[in-house]
């Protein structure tokens, strides 16, 4: 677990990984997909950004997690359409690395997050694979806001 700070709230954020199957399965199964962020997006469904490089679900903590610590856990997936297992850990380690570095500023406490990772992740610029990150999980806080609000 690692702690760090986070721009939605002022207290220190931890972070952690999803380990349990059920966990993934919770954020894939009541899925909505965002084209655009209408209030109508509004809901305790996990939501679905897609990127050149990788598919991101978030959703709400389920129930049985203390509030009192703010935690924001993610996940990483790729399936086997990516290619042989070196490409798939090349990828892995790749997003693994943007997301350790971006997540305590830009994640949401009290959700999970799983990356779904693409092939044309294991080709694109570095840089690039970090913006399109930033901007997924910068949707994810506008959509969170609109949640809040209303």
């Amino acid at each position: 677990m690692e702690v760090a700070s986070c721009n939605v709230v002022s207290r220190k954020v931890l972070i952690d990984r999803l380990r349990k199957r059920a966990d993934f399965k919770r954020l894939a199964t009541s899925s909505q997909i965002i084209s655009n962020l209408a209030p109508n997006n509004v809901g305790s469904v996990s939501k679905i950004i897609k990127s050149k490089s990788f598919i991101m679900q978030y959703a709400p903590f389920s129930s049985g997690f203390s509030k009192e610590s703010p935690l924001a856990r993610y996940g990483l997936t790729i399936t086997k359409k990516v290619g042989n297992a070196v490409k798939r850990n090349r990828l892995r380690r790749r997003l693994r690395a943007i997301i350790v570095q971006l997540f305590p500023s830009l994640a949401i406490p009290f959700y999970d997050y799983v990356f779904i990772g693409r092939e044309s992740g294991l080709h694109q610029d570095f840089l690039l694979l970090q913006e399109e990150i930033t901007k997924a999980l910068g949707k994810a806080q506008q959509n969170a806001l609109l949640i809040s609000k209303s």
